[in-house]
């Protein structure tokens, strides 16, 4: 099977199938984030080296929870004009409490909406500045 992208060592091709690209995405500072979806067949054989300035923790949550209005809490913002709405979810798993948030809930949104072809049972309301061309 051929990549598109360059895979972490830490993930070997045999480990993986159906990966695929999403969409890219924006941040504020027009850094470019290009979620890549697949399916990992052994979650032992996954032995991830987060970069410590981006990922507080590694840990499991369930794709469906992004689409339910569960343990989720919102902050309407605006930047440059535009009013959006950020998304915090908390979830708990191995006696710990984690809040996914912002650009990282706004994907997992997306991706959860796509597997399961439905949409979230809330008002996403994304900001526009997430899917701007870099200029």
């Amino acid at each position: 099977m051929m990549f598109k992208h360059r895979l972490p060592q830490t993930v070997r091709q045999s480990n993986l199938s159906s990966v695929d690209e999403l969409f890219k995405q924006f941040d504020t500072r027009n850094i470019t984030v290009i979620p890549v979806i697949g399916i990992l067949w052994d979650n032992n054989a996954f032995n991830p080296v987060p970069n410590v300035d981006e990922v507080e923790a590694i840990f499991d949550a369930p794709l469906e929870m992004f689409l339910k209005d569960e343990n989720r809490r919102a902050e309407e913002r605006e930047w440059m004009g535009n009013k959006y709405l950020l998304h915090f979810f908390d979830y708990q798993a191995d006696n710990e409490t984690y809040v996914i948030w912002a650009l990282t809930a706004a994907i997992l949104i997306k991706a959860a909406s796509i597997v399961y072809h439905q949409p979230p049972a809330f008002e996403e309301c994304r900001p526009k500045f997430w899917s701007r061309s870099r200029q």
